[in-house]
């Protein structure tokens, strides 16, 4: 998933991990590694992002939401539970200054509608 500056991009990887990648200037196509994050127990299997937010589905069945401070410093503000399949496809849009929606599709043949508040 790519941020909407396209300077941050997230890979999600079967080892259970989410990579962060930085552009290293404005002026390259190049990135470089920023940071790992860790928290689900399972492969990471989609990815969405929306402003200062990340939210990773797994087939844990879990959805983590992920809130970026400072380049690749990122703090886990949520984590999601109500699939009873793994989280196949993920999207998140802000609603709102103090809210976003978060929509999520699972191998349980179900699309949930998650509001989280940010403040």
């Amino acid at each position: 998933a790519l941020s909407s500056d396209e300077q941050i991009l997230y890979t999600g990887s079967s080892d259970r991990s989410i990579k962060v990648w930085q552009r290293n200037n404005c002026a390259t196509r190049f990135m470089s590694y920023g940071a790992t994050l860790r928290g689900h127990r399972q492969a990471v299997l989609c990815l969405g992002v929306a402003g200062s937010l990340l939210c990773s589905g797994s087939a844990d069945k879990m959805i983590h939401v992920w809130k970026r401070q400072t380049g690749a410093l990122h703090s886990c503000l949520a984590v999601l539970e109500g699939h009873t399949a793994p989280v196949k496809c993920i999207s998140v849009s802000l609603d709102t200054r103090a809210s976003c929606l978060i929509y999520s599709g699972s191998m349980d043949c179900t699309v949930k509608v998650w509001r989280i508040f940010l403040e």
